[in-house]
């Protein structure tokens, strides 16, 4: 089929963002097959909405009463492929907005937008592509189509953390467009939209090196204050292992047994102790050079990757002072406010990360950008911090109760009246016995049928005497100020957390990216995926112990193994993910490296007859902490593309199973490699 006339194209894109320009294809409305949608949304195994306020979730995408819904644009391109919209033989869908009926994905139809087919000839081909929420990206002049990159939703990002929009969009399951397809593709006629966020969204910790309290020995002050009390005695069968003779010419010799009573002692005591250390408190926190406007091409060329640039030259920066971030990090006023309960309530930085900005308005969200690691005078993100090091000696004063509980018991004998009724004669001491109890010499001991058990608690601290502050870490109170760059590609869809590590006068900043989604990978469930002839399992020979999906493995190597079948794809890859705590082994536990010398926390193999053995080890095995890791297995093409082995009628990871906390079964979907700290 021949293309339009370039001046129908041209016409065509200058009036493209208007709905009626909608373009009947050749044979439409003579098909057998009207277009149909789906959607979800990338998350939790039941596509659920993600974790955040702000993050828009499924039910923004089927919330027809308040006019949401997705946009779609639909391109047909007769036999030819799609590149740019000069290439469409016809315009099916344009900003078309679908919505959700509460049974099924409608797209809107009225007078001028009708209701469309798929071509009848099986080898014609469509083009789809997505964005939403429809309401939040409707006004006019937002979503446009570029003439060589195609439809793009213009986004403009905001220092009003309450105010900011996420962006959807949506790809196939192998994260490109729905590019170049027919019905032959999807039998059922049903194009499925697999929607993801395209901004990047950071947030930020902080934590320091100088902290800290450092408390000295606690000392005794004054007299304490001791309570003796005693329970009823209780007398027993049990021996002693001797006997005795009351002597003279009428001598009668008894057996002796113990009598016990229980003995409590409370004693008070006040204890003082001195507290000095070290606090961080941060005033304030800039931020600089986010990109202000941006545009989302919904044409992507790599796979699960927004494709982003620049819509013209702005930035924002973004300032957070003492009372936008959370009392953890700061002491909004004035340090002596540290006075009320210092050591008990910790007002400033700890060694630990803790969140800079409180929930729910804790993210940023950003278009993406690249470092710029080269140019002099880059637009890379700065970071400028400035805080307060605060010395401070306390003493404290807190009152101790401990409880001691007892058992003393002392020899006893007992006599029988002629006339009836018994006498007890206790150990009074030196051999001579009373039948009155007062005068008994009595002995704490224990044993297993009496043990002793001691307890104590104490009072919260109050300060004595006025806290003396130390201003000379701190620049003689003046403060620090610091100032870190992010040299690190920021890339849509991403979650990251930006740590600010701070250290006398120095900001060491750190970026750790994570998949915005609760799972990073999309699963391909293409019917000719490679069948599995053995799920991946572990050798328990090489393991310490396996709960739920964990395997523990402890200072010993894992072994793990699985089979794949001949199918599409030629090649598997065995991926550890994690933070880099584990490697691969050869069965020797040889740590495998790369040409550079690098270990390898990824290995690859052809698919063959033969079972897949692996080997995994922690790289330090005399870890102080918890190392974790998960391995996921991945199958490549001949073109280098992978998918995770999970075919969707045969799942890899079914080799365990476990309650969960509501008690519902549920499969291992991927095992996680656990060595516990040393």
């Amino acid at each position: 089929m021949r293309k339009l006339t370039t001046y129908l194209i041209i016409c065509l894109l200058c009036c493209v963002s208007c709905a009626k320009n909608e373009r009947e294809m050749p044979g439409a409305g003579k098909g057998k097959h009207e277009f149909a949608f789906s959607a979800r949304l990338e998350g939790n195994n039941g596509w659920m909405p993600l974790r955040t306020r702000g993050d828009f979730g499924i039910s923004d995408l089927r919330d027809n009463a308040s006019g949401d819904g997705w946009g779609v644009f639909a391109y047909y391109t007769g036999t030819s492929d799609y590149t740019t919209p000069a290439d469409a033989e016809g315009v099916i869908f344009n900003k078309r907005r679908v919505w959700w009926d509460g049974t099924l994905w409608q797209y809107y139809v009225d007078t001028d937008h009708k209701k469309e087919y798929w071509p009848m000839d099986a080898a014609d081909k469509v083009s789809f592509f997505a964005y939403g929420p429809y309401k939040e990206y409707n006004g006019s002049g937002v979503v446009t189509v570029d003439s060589e990159k195609g439809p793009q939703v213009k986004y403009i990002a905001s220092t009003d953390l309450s105010a900011q929009k996420d962006l959807l969009w949506g790809t196939n399951t192998s994260g490109l467009p729905h590019r170049n397809v027919n019905l032959a593709t999807y039998a059922d006629s049903v194009v499925d939209m697999h929607f993801r966020h395209a901004p990047a969204k950071i947030h930020f910790t902080n934590n320091g090196a100088t902290l800290g309290n450092e408390p000295g020995q606690a000392q005794k002050y004054g007299n304490p204050n001791t309570n003796t009390t005693y329970g009823s005695v209780v007398n027993s069968n049990d021996a002693t292992g001797g006997t005795y003779s009351t002597g003279g010419w009428t001598s009668t010799t008894y057996t002796l047994y113990y009598a016990y009573r229980q003995k409590t002692v409370v004693t008070t005591q006040v204890y003082r102790q001195n507290i000095s250390g070290f606090k961080i408190l941060m005033n304030r926190v800039e931020m600089t050079n986010f990109i202000k406007n941006g545009i989302l091409h919904l044409n992507n060329p790599d796979a699960y990757v927004p494709y982003w640039e620049m819509d013209g030259n702005e930035y924002l920066d973004y300032t957070f002072n003492a009372s936008d971030m959370v009392t953890a990090v700061t002491n909004p006023g004035n340090e002596s406010t540290l006075v009320s309960g210092w050591g008990t309530t910790y007002l400033g930085v700890d060694s630990d990360p803790k969140e800079l900005l409180p929930e729910p308005d804790n993210y940023i969200y950003m278009v993406p950008k690249q470092a710029d690691t080269l140019t002099v005078g880059s637009q890379n993100i700065s970071i400028t911090a400035y805080y307060h090091v605060i010395g401070l000696t306390a003493t404290l004063e807190f009152t101790r109760t401990t409880t001691t509980v007892s058992w003393e018991r002392v020899p006893y004998y007992s006599t029988s009246s002629l006339f009836g009724g018994t006498t007890y004669y206790y150990k009074s001491g030196n051999n001579n016995y009373s039948n009155n109890i007062s005068n008994a010499v009595w002995e704490d001991f224990s044993d297993a049928s009496h043990p002793s058990s001691s307890s104590f608690t104490d009072t919260p601290p109050t300060n004595v005497g006025t806290p003396v502050f130390n201003y000379s870490q701190d620049n003689d109170g003046a403060g620090f100020k610091a100032v870190g760059s992010i040299n690190s590609d920021i890339l849509g869809g991403r979650d990251y957390t930006i740590n600010l590590y701070l250290d006398g006068r120095e900001l060491r900043l750190t970026v750790i990216p994570q998949q915005w989604d609760l799972y990073e990978t999309v699963y391909d469930y293409n019917s000719f995926i490679n069948p599995v002839e053995q799920s991946l399992t572990y050798d328990s020979d090489f393991v310490y112990e396996v709960i739920g999906s964990n395997v523990y493995i402890n200072n010993r190597m894992g072994k793990f193994y699985f089979k794949l079948g001949s199918g599409m794809y030629l090649y598997w890859q065995a991926s550890l993910i994690g933070d880099d705590a584990f490697a691969f082994t050869d069965a020797n536990g040889e740590y495998l490296r790369d040409s550079d010398g690098n270990l390898m926390t990824s290995i690859r193999g052809d698919i063959g007859d033969e079972m897949n053995y692996i080997y995994i080890k922690a790289i330090n095995t005399a870890s102080q902490v918890t190392s974790k890791a998960k391995l996921r297995i991945y199958l490549f093409n001949s073109e280098n593309r992978a998918v995770v082995a999970l075919p969707k009628n045969n799942w890899l990871f079914v080799s365990s199973s476990y309650l969960d906390g509501e008690g519902q079964l549920k499969q291992v979907q991927e095992w996680s490699v656990v060595q516990s700290a040393n």
